[in-house]
Parts: C-alpha cells; sequence; structure tokens
C-alpha cells in the first residue's frame, strides 16, 4: 500500500478556550463564523462551551480545549489539542491565509 507525506502547509488556529476571559468565546466565533449550540439549526443537543463551525461537510463542534484552525484553502474545522500538537508548530511569519465563504456557506445560511 502506498505512503504518503502531509505537505508542510500554513494554517492560522486559535485555541477555544471559554475560561480565559468573558469575551474569547464570542471572539473565537466571531472568526470562525462559529454558532453557540442554542443559536445551531437542527435541533443539535445543548451542550454548553461549544461552537458550532458549519463547513461543507456539515455542522462540526469546537469543545473548550480544542483548536479552530483556518487551513490553506480558507476552510475552518475544529482540531483536537493533541492532534494539533503532533500536526503543527508555530511559523514566525503573519498569516497570509483568506478566509473562504463559499456557495455552499451561502445555501446553507439561507436555508437554515
Amino acid at each position: 500500500m502506498p505512503l504518503f507525506k502531509q505537505l508542510p502547509v500554513d494554517v492560522e488556529a486559535r485555541l477555544y478556550d471559554p475560561e480565559l476571559d468573558a469575551d474569547h468565546a464570542a471572539d473565537v466565533a466571531d472568526w470562525c463564523g462559529g454558532v453557540d449550540p442554542v443559536d445551531a439549526p437542527g435541533g443539535f443537543p445543548a451542550e454548553t462551551n461549544r461552537i458550532g463551525i458549519l463547513t461543507e461537510f456539515g455542522m462540526m463542534w469546537a469543545r473548550p480545549g480544542d483548536y479552530i484552525v483556518l487551513d490553506q484553502l480558507g476552510d475552518f474545522r475544529p482540531v483536537s489539542a493533541e492532534t494539533f500538537r503532533a500536526s503543527y508548530e508555530p511559523v514566525d511569519r503573519p498569516p497570509t491565509i483568506t478566509k473562504r465563504i463559499g456557495d455552499w456557506w451561502n445555501n446553507s445560511v439561507a436555508g437554515a
């Protein structure tokens, strides 16, 4: 079976820790376009301190301690702290990634 190595790419990421300060959760949610479970469409179970991130694959949930990653294609996704630490390291340059809000996003929000 073939073996592959992940390409080295830059991502922008923020740790989601709602206990840092009162504005942290709202700031992170604003950055990634996330929603509180109470505000999410579809009757998702209410679990406190989660941020729902609408992706092209559906709603994904970030829990406290997860990182929210903005990848090289401009898409957001939650990543567990363990996976993040094993996969990423800091770089010493400013972010250059542009947030992407594609047709799938606009259609999903409009249809909600």
